[in-house]
């Protein structure tokens, strides 16, 4: 039996590697009649399929164009983002660059207004922030250097903590130069303090400034003018119907392109299953068509022997299957009747001892009758008394 199985299983894989075979004949037909002008198919039984692939088909270019359109742009939109990214960092980098210039500045100038405080005294309010720090740093320098000179040795160590909170709080304050002459420098650059004190170094640096400010103004030119062209792209693209993440859209169409391919082979093989059923081989007759015809006429008729074959072998499992339990019944039979001896011999032997028995109980009645009439011939019975009666 499981050598049939094996055989019928095997049997069955041909039939069905032939049935996709078939198949593919067929799709190849109707691949042939897709070709095939419209006025040759017009009121035919193919007409129907014949249209709904030709809108398929028309279809599918367009799609294919749409993919493209977003894999171009897509690249573009990656070039610019570098791009934008790129003139962004370098943005930044030159942003580094100014505020040393400011600083340089806002130094300079200062410098050149203590030297000049009565003749710039209009220019006062540029310079209100560092006035005030190069008041506090003077008068915590003078106490620190007082302190230092002026008490004794004891003294200085007993104040340690006020001395080091003074030299802290001194610290502190120059900290504070860097930020202030930044500051300084923005509000120096946008007054006409520059031009009216006609100072080398602040000339220098004032030149350097615009310069960098030049190189800083067309970087941020070129990243809106990138941005506006990546803006651009996906105008362009909304306008065509495409939305959201381009690689999703991308893979999206390019599903839909398999998954009318695949609708259109269906249709073919529809196609050219109607041309056979409706037997519309001399209308539309060709070599290809014929050598297709010739491959799915032996592929059926190579399948029709499988079955066959198969139900052969079907019939001769069941009569193997009947075969196994005609044997699986005699052999209960046979235990059955087996059992029937033992509980027949069993039967006898019980049969012979129950004769036994009956025998030998009629021996003891026998034997007991005799004794009751032996007695009765020596023995008479005693008289009777005259109160028995009552």
């Amino acid at each position: 039996m499981n050598q049939y199985m094996k055989e019928i299983s095997a049997l069955r894989k041909k039939i069905s590697l032939n049935d996709l075979e078939a198949g593919r004949q067929l799709m190849l037909i109707g691949k042939e009649l897709t070709s095939l002008k419209e006025k040759e198919i017009a009121k035919t039984q193919l007409e129907e399929t014949w249209n709904s692939i030709k809108e398929l088909e028309q279809a599918i270019p367009e799609r294919k164009k749409s993919v493209q359109q977003i894999k171009k742009a897509e690249e573009k939109t990656a070039k610019l983002e570098s791009q934008i990214a790129a003139t962004k960092h370098t943005i930044t980098e030159k942003k580094k660059e100014i505020a040393p210039v400011y600083e340089r500045i806002g130094k300079s100038a200062f410098e050149v207004f203590k030297n000049k405080r009565e003749s710039l005294s209009d220019y006062q309010a540029l310079f209100g922030d560092l006035i005030k720090l190069d008041q506090k740093c003077r008068e915590y320098h003078r106490v620190k250097v007082q302190d230092d000179e002026e008490k004794g040795i004891l003294i200085q160590l007993f104040d340690a903590a006020k001395s080091f909170y003074i030299n802290q709080k001194y610290n502190f304050l120059t900290m504070r130069y860097p930020v202030l002459y930044r500051e300084t420098g923005k509000r120096i650059v946008d007054s006409d303090y520059i031009g009216k004190t006609d100072n080398p170094a602040l000339n220098e640096a004032d030149s350097q400034l615009k310069e960098k400010n030049n190189e800083l103004e067309k970087l941020e030119e070129e990243v809106k003018r990138l941005s506006a062209d990546k803006h651009l792209i996906f105008e362009e693209l909304s306008e065509m119907g495409i939305k959201g993440k381009l690689a999703s859209r991308v893979q999206e169409i390019e599903k839909e392109i398999k998954r009318m391919n695949q609708t259109i082979e269906e249709l073919q093989q529809t196609m050219g299953n109607l041309f056979v059923t409706h037997n519309l081989n001399e209308r539309f007759s060709n070599p290809s068509i014929e050598t297709c015809l010739q491959n799915i006429y032996r592929l059926r008729g190579e399948n029709l022997k499988h079955e066959a074959e198969i139900q052969k072998m079907e019939i001769l499992i069941d009569i193997e299957k009947y075969d196994q339990q005609m044997i699986k019944l005699e052999k209960q039979r046979g235990q059955m009747e087996e059992q029937l001896e033992k509980q027949k011999s069993e039967i006898e032997a019980l049969e012979q001892i129950q004769t036994r028995i009956e025998k030998q109980k009629k021996a003891l009645k026998k034997k007991l009758d005799s004794k009751e009439n032996g007695r009765g011939k020596k023995d008479p019975p005693p008289p009777s008394h005259p109160d028995d009666g009552e």
